[in-house]
């Protein structure tokens, strides 16, 4: 375990998370998210969830984010563009079900990686990217001491439509 709630506790992946993790790399209405543009198999997953999950070598990280009482994955949270020299890095978060959203899962969670980021891998900020007309997003974040840092126009294609982007970041010392 990396890092423990009351709610949530975050977990690096392991075998038998690949179902679950498939269902959600695989649902197409979240790619413009990830920018993915095709479909994972089971065995990408199943090789995903055996690789090393070694941020400082990888550059990135997925942590499962599980619910406490039951041990349950709810959703993920990424760091990505992981920068050592600089100390920063990026964050995506997911609460897949919408039975599980709205339940403090997402917050804690953010709370958490950034304690995690700062104690266990020394950085100094995170930084998000987050559609501007998604206004429980950017209030997440924000609940979570991430600013608006910038403004992207027409950054994002969705669609046929382009959306523009708030930059977000939070300072963790």
């Amino acid at each position: 375990m990396i890092a423990e709630g009351n709610l949530v506790f975050l977990r690096k992946p392991r075998m038998g998370d690949e179902d679950i993790m498939l269902i959600w790399e695989n649902d197409e209405s979240l790619w413009y998210v990830s920018d993915t543009t095709e479909k994972f198999s089971r065995e990408d997953m199943e090789n995903f969830v055996r690789s090393d999950h070694d941020v400082f070598r990888q550059k990135q990280l997925r942590l499962m984010i599980c619910e406490k009482k039951d041990s349950r994955p709810v959703g993920c949270v990424d760091l990505f563009e992981f920068d050592e020299f600089h100390k920063r890095a990026g964050v995506g978060i997911l609460i897949y079900e919408e039975a599980d959203k709205r339940k403090g899962y997402a917050s804690q969670a953010l709370d958490l990686l950034a304690n995690y980021c700062k104690k266990d891998l020394g950085l100094k900020q995170l930084f998000c990217s987050v559609l501007t007309d998604n206004e429980s997003s950017v209030r997440l974040f924000e609940k979570n001491a991430y600013v608006k840092a910038g403004e992207k126009k027409a950054w994002r294609r969705i669609g046929n439509k382009w959306k523009d982007e708030f930059i977000m970041q939070r300072m963790l010392s």
